[in-house]
């Protein structure tokens, strides 16, 4: 169906240009699932993109051929029309992007831009769209789909956006369904309703699939056929069987010791027994949020959906503290309650036996000196236009330590310790990886020597080896550094890793907390045997 050869992609303008991905071949048949995987940049997206010419025909250069059988004749995607290109994309190959939120226009509702798709290819009326894309809701799994077809994006969770996506890539029948890193932000439930959703969805419809992740077990789990990727080159190519019973190549071997359940990491964990007469840093007691809403638009009544209810919990000196949970379950506004970015509607929290004062800034100077967050996302939490040592150094600057020479000493200094060099010093986001930019903000939040650091799905969106490479800095920097840490994950195999003590969370609640290693292998509640049940 699909035949790629010789396919090379530059980018750059004039003679200055940089090769991505080189003379690369391969095909998929129809009906054939085929996985694409390897690091963040060795290629991966920029292929789907290529095979699709989705990419700047201004900044970057495409070489080779991709012959599409299409019916009757085959087209070789690289030399054909816009218009044809136009016919093509999202009726006979469709896309499922890596972050659902882009494949949508956040001004447009949800369910009208899925029917716009049909309106276009399939010609049909809008009430016809209309019902076909909640016949699409229902073959998704999205409840309500009537609700649904009129919320906006940034009204849905990432599992019903991903839905979403999924429902639009599959309404014209494609031959072939590229996806993209489909499922690397999900928690693990979600994660496997997706890839179950898809398999289904792939063997009904007799679709050929270019799977895309760096997560080794969903390639395991899905395919037929896998192709490793290196440097934009491939460096493995065989049955999915094969390359994870009998992996060749050295490359493919290190990706799948670098899994998770692979690591051996040196984390010296704490005994929570023996720690149980330490003062808390961290004390919270019954702490709720409460968001308002209308259940209807023609009524000025508020009704009130609880995020948090009534969380308790501790955190002791040097112990890192898990909260593990599903999309929706709570945990990243009970991270926003801690770090006070948002006001708690009751409970109270105290630091080292000190009152917090929610959502009092003046009040609570001291605690922004004490707790640092790293972020998911990397690339949104660094300006793009501040060097990467001027971002480090300016927690320094905000709490007023050490002058201009100390500070870019010190600067240079945690460089080094997070594994990067003094040349960083002076380059910007853009210029830096993934891992690397991770880095830096593990530098910037460690620099004025917190007492507690919150890990909010710090390692989520990497892949193997640079997660492993960012769990074994963690490791390290705790040794040397010694700081209490909250680590946020929906990975439960990086929390077995790296926490102490776990906090299950549920719909806002915690329904089951204590050692990690007890929690995970003798759980007490059904919900969290099924997070587990859920790894692949």
């Amino acid at each position: 169906m699909l035949s790629v050869k010789n396919l090379s992609v530059a980018f750059g303008r004039g003679t200055n240009k940089t090769t991505v991905v080189n003379d690369l071949t391969f095909q998929i048949a129809k009906g054939e699932a085929l996985g694409l995987s390897g690091e963040s940049g060795c290629g991966k997206t920029i292929t789907s993109l290529a095979i699709l010419q989705l990419l700047n025909k201004e900044t970057s250069a495409v070489n080779g051929e991709v012959l599409f059988a299409n019916n009757s004749s085959t087209i070789n995607l690289i030399s054909a029309s816009e218009k044809t290109l136009q016919n093509i994309r999202g009726k006979d190959i469709a896309m499922i992007f890596q972050e659902p939120k882009s494949a949508f226009n956040p001004v447009i509702a949800c369910g009208k831009q899925i029917a716009e798709v049909m309106m276009k290819h399939e010609k049909l009326s809008y009430k016809d769209a209309f019902e076909k894309t909640l016949t699409l809701f229902e073959k998704v799994h999205l409840s309500n789909a009537k609700e649904l077809f009129y919320r906006y994006p940034h009204e849905l969770s990432g599992g019903q956006l991903q839905r979403m996506a999924i429902a639009m890539a599959i309404s014209c029948n494609p031959q072939l369904l590229i996806a993209d890193e489909p499922t690397t932000a999900l928690d693990v439930t979600t994660q496997k309703v997706i890839l179950k959703l898809l398999k289904n969805i792939q063997q009904e419809y007799q679709m050929a699939m270019l799977l895309i992740s760096h997560d080794l077990k969903v390639i395991e789990h899905m395919t037929d056929r896998v192709l490793v990727m290196q440097k934009g080159r491939i460096a493995e190519e065989n049955n999915t069987n094969e390359i994870f019973k009998n992996p060749v190549s050295e490359y493919t071997k290190s990706l799948i010791a670098n899994q998770p359940s692979n690591l051996n990491l040196k984390i010296k964990k704490h005994q929570t027994e023996q720690q149980e007469t330490l003062l808390p840093v961290i004390k919270a007691n019954n702490l709720t949020k409460r968001y308002p809403f209308h259940k209807s638009v023609w009524t000025w009544k508020k009704e009130y959906f609880e995020a948090v209810k009534n969380v308790s919990f501790e955190l002791l000196p040097g112990e890192t503290l898990g909260i593990a949970g599903e999309s929706g379950s709570g945990k990243s506004t009970l991270a926003r309650l801690i770090l006070q970015l948002i006001p708690s509607d009751n409970g109270e929290m105290f630091f080292n036996k000190d009152l917090i004062h929610f959502y009092h800034h003046k009040k609570n100077y001291f605690w922004r000196k004490k707790i640092q967050i790293v972020f998911q996302h990397p690339h949104h939490a660094l300006d793009p236009l501040m060097q990467v040592g001027k971002s480090i150094e300016e927690p320094l600057i905000a709490f007023e330590k050490y002058n201009d020479g100390e500070r870019k000493a010190k600067v240079e200094e945690w460089l080094a310790k997070v594994g990067l060099t003094p040349q960083h010093y002076h380059r910007y986001p853009h210029e830096l990886s993934t891992g690397q930019k991770q880095r830096v903000c593990i530098a910037r939040a460690l620099i004025i020597q917190p007492d507690v650091v919150v890990f909010d799905e710090a390692v989520s969106a990497l892949d193997v080896s640079v997660q492993a490479q960012i769990l074994q800095l963690i490791a390290q920097l705790k040794e040397k550094t010694p700081f209490s840490s909250i680590f946020i994950s929906h990975n439960l195999e990086v929390l077995r890793l790296v926490c102490d003590r776990l906090l299950i969370m549920r719909n806002g609640e915690i329904i089951e907390q204590g050692a990690t290693e007890k929690i995970l292998d003798k759980p007490i509640s059904a919900y969290t045997q099924q997070l587990i049940d859920s790894i692949l």
